[in-house]
């Protein structure tokens, strides 16, 4: 259904987040994630990202979707993942790769109101996707590159699987 992949992996009261090399989203931080490859499930290709950009063999978990219109054009989504990384397991930041550059972000830093660096729908969505047992639809409305609207609602995921 979607074509991409987006999670976020918490460890304590930190989230991995991505400093993205490029577009979209060149200089912002973000979760990892990327494009579907032909003939993956969203699982499939969500646990190969996560392997590719941080090196980890963690399991997933479906959390919902992020969809979005610019212009007043739809323009598609992802499907958004959480992931839990325990604290014994040492994981060293600052960590260049290809896509950016990895680094552990408090919580709270993420979603300050304040912080121009974010994606700017990330604060709106993340809180729902580890504080909430429902899934939903989490849709951002932009004007070029300003958010302008945002709506969410519930989200059935047995629509994806097959």
């Amino acid at each position: 259904m979607f074509a991409y992949t987006l999670c976020f992996i918490r460890r304590d009261n930190h989230i991995l987040m991505l400093n993205r090399a490029k577009a979209p989203w060149q200089g912002m931080w973000n979760g990892i994630g990327g494009k579907i490859d032909p003939g993956e499930s969203p699982d499939t290709s969500m646990k190969r990202e996560i392997a590719e950009e941080a090196g980890l063999n963690i399991e997933p978990v479906l959390r919902g979707c992020v969809t979005w219109n610019v212009d007043h054009a739809r323009y598609g989504g992802m499907y958004v993942y959480t992931a839990e990384l325990d604290s014994d397991i040492p994981y060293i930041t600052p960590k260049q790769n290809d896509e950016g550059i990895l680094d552990w972000k408090p919580i709270n830093w993420v979603l300050d109101p304040e912080n121009l660096g974010i994606v700017s729908n990330i604060p709106k969505f993340l809180p729902a996707l580890f504080e909430e047992q429902d899934m939903y639809e989490h849709h951002c409305v932009y004007q070029g590159n300003q958010l302008v609207d945002y709506v969410r609602k519930q989200w059935a995921p047995n629509l994806i699987k097959g």
